[in-house]
């Protein structure tokens, strides 16, 4: 695809059309990543900026990001470049980075009033797709309706990496934790599954996409209401990444302070990874040992110190060992 291309004349009368009916301002953040898919959505991004003044683009660079995408305020993100007959969802979704404006009327899904558990959706679709542009209006109308819901539109042709990790063998696939629909979206049904969920059901995107977007408070308040210890949220405070375990550090921290008979379920968890991990993520464990306080990890402890020769590791556990022998007294 050559970037001359990227808009044709038809989604340029589009653009022009839109433009024409505004008064405001849109704001939307183009992420790159370094990835050969980039120019895509430069140019299309630079392209839409030029025809609609009402837009303006904020760009930054994250390599560390799963592909090059456009965010449209906090909660929707598109991997996808949105041509065609996905240009007008995605036109009418700008209002959504900016006011609390509903594509659809609150009226039409009231029962989302009730929705009290985040909600991460991902949506594939691929160019051409006949059905693809009535699931994008489908899934936006569910994103105006509620705060808690996120939605992710990705390109599975153009990020064939991405569906072949979910196993994504036909568009339009929403996903939704551990559930998936094909095809034509059963709406309510997919709201009824949004309102019932069990926590534990959660996946790891889902409450890593919560802790990003700054709620610690909301996920320590989620395990506190269910008693457990989320097996999701367990792979995000080991993760390798410390960015990523920082936001899991924080809500282990919370439940310390407000629910230590909770936080001490966490106990046999990291204590059976513990001899699996690198010495980054030990160190913080370790931490988190020592302030939970139990005195039945002092034997693991030990042994570690005993078999560790990093000198900041052994602090870490020296620390620790010394907190917990602190509140033992």
């Amino acid at each position: 695809m050559e970037l001359s291309l990227i808009i044709d004349s038809r989604d340029e009368q589009q653009i022009r059309q839109w433009q024409a009916g505004q008064t405001g301002e849109f704001r939307i953040r183009l992420t790159t990543t370094g990835r050969n898919q980039d120019e895509f959505f430069v140019g299309f991004c630079t392209e839409l900026v030029r025809l609609a003044p009402a837009i303006t683009l904020a760009t930054e660079k994250d390599e560390d990001a799963v592909a090059p995408g456009i965010k449209i305020g906090q909660r929707i993100t598109y991997h996808a470049v949105p041509l065609g007959p996905e240009l007008l969802p995605f036109l009418e979704a700008l209002w959504l980075g900016n006011e609390p404006v509903q594509i659809t009327p609150k009226a039409d899904l009231p029962s989302l009033y009730e929705l009290n558990l985040s909600v991460l959706l991902n949506l594939f679709i691929a160019p051409h797709c006949p059905f693809c542009p009535t699931a994008v209006r489908q899934t936006l109308n569910l994103a105006a309706a509620s705060d808690l819901i996120r939605l992710t539109i990705i390109d599975g042709i153009l990020f064939p990496d991405l569906a072949e990790q979910q196993r994504i063998q036909s568009a339009p696939t929403l996903l939704m934790d551990r559930f998936r629909w094909t095809g034509a979206l059963p709406v309510h049904e997919i709201v009824r599954f949004m309102l019932h969920r069990d926590p534990a059901d959660l996946g790891v995107e889902t409450i890593k996409s919560i802790l990003q977007g700054g709620g610690a408070t909301e996920v320590a308040m989620m395990m506190r209401k269910s008693g457990k210890i989320l097996p999701a949220f367990l792979e995000l405070l080991t993760d390798p990444k410390w960015t990523v375990r920082l936001g899991a550090m924080v809500v282990m921290e919370e439940l310390i302070e407000t629910d230590i008979a909770l936080a001490s379920r966490a106990i046999q968890p990291l204590q059976a990874g513990f001899h699996t991990w690198d010495d980054s993520v030990k160190g913080d464990m370790v931490y988190l040992l020592g302030e939970i306080g139990n005195p039945e990890v002092l034997p693991l402890l030990e042994d570690a110190l005993t078999r560790t020769e990093n000198l900041e590791l052994a602090t870490a556990i020296e620390e620790a060992l010394h907190t917990i022998q602190h509140k033992l007294k």
